[in-house]
């Protein structure tokens, strides 16, 4: 069962600083935070970059405000998928009979740093209220497992929001319960481990061998403040709703029918949360979700305590530039989609954001966040049945890139004495930053990052005089991202992505390889 925490407990956490700061230092105290992340994330891999697509069956072009398939490399070695792709009617290139595999989506970017050194089985939110499972292998490939029928297949559009993972198989071990098992088909077994903000991220896979709807626990250390509630994919296009509460058990939720439960594959990749009450994984408290208040509320009747023991619907962002969204909603009124709003634009999204949530008793439900902040709800199509109305909507497990500036170009006259032009376009006003990395062979290797002061909203040029750390930058060829600065927080990196500066051994500077 999941267990509803203490009323006063949940009161004196949301309004005390130091409640906040004494979950997180045990977590240090139990070593949780101790976790070193090697590998790609230490060199100071930072920046999206295009998955590569099956191009004889997929398309980049998605619409509906999103962006193409990219893979991004974050600060704690963390890789996120964002962006969505479609697949028309027989494909781009018309009805191809033999070929790839219209569900092979496409493929990592090259050279290892953005593969799972384990295959890594998640869910998706598709075309209007569907959903597929999605698996990333070890060869860094990206398979969609369709819906089992009779869920409704619809890959006009996939969204790959979402998804996350650590690359690396480091993790503290979860106590499986009797009549489970880890499952094998490439995946590790259930594991958990902290971020370096403190968010909990659970990987690997179980397979249910008796009858028991609890699969286990996660470390007392590890164990969230609330009771938290997310979707996850199981054997061969099927789906299940899990709850973790404060003990740190894990139970399943099953499919309500028609849709089909099946226990002989539950993956937990995907799942994320704070553990920490009020976004205490942020550097500044987790800020309220300006909800639709005639329609939507996150509250019980006794407007004390949120609903089903989770926590208040919220959202934050992450020193790595993740804003994260947690807690649930329930609707009011029976008819409006719309929930309300991000008030906060600084963690709105820069392009709109499709994803797939638990709802109420074995149901799900797609939400969308625009640009301009709204939330809404998008209904599960037929025959897959709706809570009606929303007694929960369950918004963990909710991840998105924080906004970056619009524009940055970068330009060079010939020497590498003349320096270079920034060329930027803002949104608003904000404190710039770059980003410069050595590309040594396949390995990147982060420098630094070259302060750029304040600038106004609009179209600026700023100079730069090549030199990074008080030093010239010596021949050989570099990365070059632009992010806005929070504080000493970097934003993720700015369209058109990073720029690649080459410096010769005769002094000469070039933009491109």
């Amino acid at each position: 069962m999941i267990t509803i925490i203490n009323t006063h407990q949940i009161k004196r956490a949301a309004r005390s600083p130091r409640s906040r700061n004494r979950w997180l230092a045990i977590l240090l105290a139990a070593g949780a935070l101790s976790l070193v992340f090697a590998g790609p994330a230490a060199a100071g891999v930072g920046t999206g970059v295009p998955i590569t697509l099956n191009t004889a069956r997929w398309s980049p072009n998605a619409g509906h405000g999103s962006i193409p398939p990219t893979a991004y490399f974050d600060d704690y070695g963390i890789v996120h998928l964002w962006g969505a792709a479609t697949q028309p009617p027989c494909g781009p290139r018309g009805c191809i009979f033999g070929g790839p595999s219209p569900n092979l989506l496409g493929t990592l970017p090259c050279c290892g740093a953005y593969t799972p050194h384990r295959d890594v089985f998640t869910i998706a939110h598709t075309y209007l209220g569907t959903y597929v499972n999605v698996a990333i292998l070890t060869n860094g490939q990206i398979w969609l497992s369709p819906p089992r029928p009779r869920a409704v297949t619809d890959y006009m559009f996939v969204s790959l929001e979402g998804i996350s993972y650590n690359p690396l198989n480091a993790a503290t071990p979860i106590h499986l319960n009797g009549g489970w098992s880890p499952a094998s088909v490439g995946s590790t077994a259930p594991a958990a481990y902290p971020d370096p903000s403190g968010t909990v991220h659970l990987q690997g896979a179980a397979v249910q061998t008796g009858s028991s709807t609890v699969l286990g626990f996660v470390p007392r250390s590890l164990a969230p403040f609330y009771n938290v509630y997310e979707i996850v994919a199981t054997n061969n296009g099927t789906y299940a709703d899990i709850g973790i509460d404060p003990s740190g058990q894990i139970t399943l939720i099953g499919a309500r029918l028609p849709a089909v439960p099946d226990y002989s594959f539950v993956s937990l990749e995907g799942i994320s949360y704070c553990p920490i009450p009020r976004g205490g994984c942020s550097h500044i408290f987790a800020q309220e979700l300006s909800l639709s208040a005639t329609d939507w509320t996150d509250t019980e009747p006794d407007q004390e305590t949120p609903l089903f023991g989770g926590a208040w619907a919220e959202y934050w962002e992450d020193s790595a530039g993740i804003v994260h969204l947690e807690g649930g909603i329930q609707q009011r009124s029976c008819c409006s989609g719309f929930v309300g709003f991000i008030a906060n634009p600084l963690f709105r999204p820069s392009w709109d954001v499709f994803e797939i949530v638990h709802t109420f008793n074995g149901t799900y439900a797609d939400i969308a966040i625009l640009t301009d902040g709204s939330i809404d709800v998008i209904d599960p199509r037929p025959p897959a049945v709706r809570d009606y109305p929303y007694t929960y909507v369950s918004l963990n497990g909710i991840t998105f890139a924080a906004p970056s500036p619009k524009f940055f170009g970068l330009s060079v006259r010939s020497t590498e004495k003349q320096g270079a032009t920034i060329t930027v376009t803002l949104r608003r006003p904000r404190d710039l930053a770059l980003k410069v990395t050595a590309l040594r062979g396949r390995r990147l290797v982060k420098l630094g990052v070259v302060h750029l002061g304040h600038h106004r909203a609009g179209r600026s040029q700023i100079h730069w005089n090549l030199r990074i750390n008080g030093r010239s930058l010596p021949p050989g060829r570099y990365q070059v991202s632009l992010h806005a600065l929070n504080g000493n927080i970097l934003s993720v990196p700015t369209a058109p992505g990073p720029r690649t500066l080459v410096v010769l051994a005769n002094g000469h500077v070039r933009v491109g390889k």
